[in-house]
């Protein structure tokens, strides 16, 4: 008589059960640096701008396009990676400095521009990354302040300020 016997398919089971979890579980490490790579992205975009503002004497403007999921600025357009979009996380509450209220919009700065002023000045508010499932969650804030400050955030039941 040929065939599996119950042992073997329970091992073979498992071993499949493994894998999957193992894949699931390297696909949302995956997504969280992919996300955290472009806030990164952003930040030395706003930092380059920052310093174009102070150098030219200048305004420099970054516009953020959170439908098509891209920032432009100088005639450039940046397109964020695939995972990775503008978005909130449900039931989160921010800004990530002081969060006291939902979160209800991707981008907080006024009319979806970040503007670089050319006294060293960063307008004030907040763009939301998240990926395609809201599993990973970040955000780039600029505060109001006689000095602005760009400041990276991570969430992960709370708000962490991130180096």
């Amino acid at each position: 008589m040929t065939g599996f016997t119950l042992i073997e398919l329970m091992i073979t089971v498992a071993l499949c059960a493994l894998v999957v979890t193992l894949t699931v579980v390297n696909v949302s490490f995956l997504n969280r640096g992919i996300v955290r790579s472009e806030l990164n992205r952003l930040y030395s975009t706003c930092n380059y701008l920052r310093q174009c503002a102070l150098a030219s004497g200048k305004v420099q403007v970054l516009d953020i396009d959170f439908n098509k999921g891209c920032y432009s600025f100088d005639g450039k357009t940046e397109k964020l990676n695939t995972p990775v979009l503008f978005g909130v996380v449900p039931d989160v509450k921010g800004p990530p400095s002081s969060p006291q209220s939902m979160i209800r919009s991707s981008v907080t700065f006024k009319k979806n521009q970040i503007v670089f002023y050319p006294d060293g000045i960063i307008s004030s508010g907040t763009v939301y990354l998240t990926d395609r499932d809201r599993t990973s969650f970040y955000a780039l804030s600029s505060g109001i302040a006689q000095v602005s400050h760009l400041r990276k955030y991570s969430y992960n039941g709370k708000w962490m300020l991130l180096p």
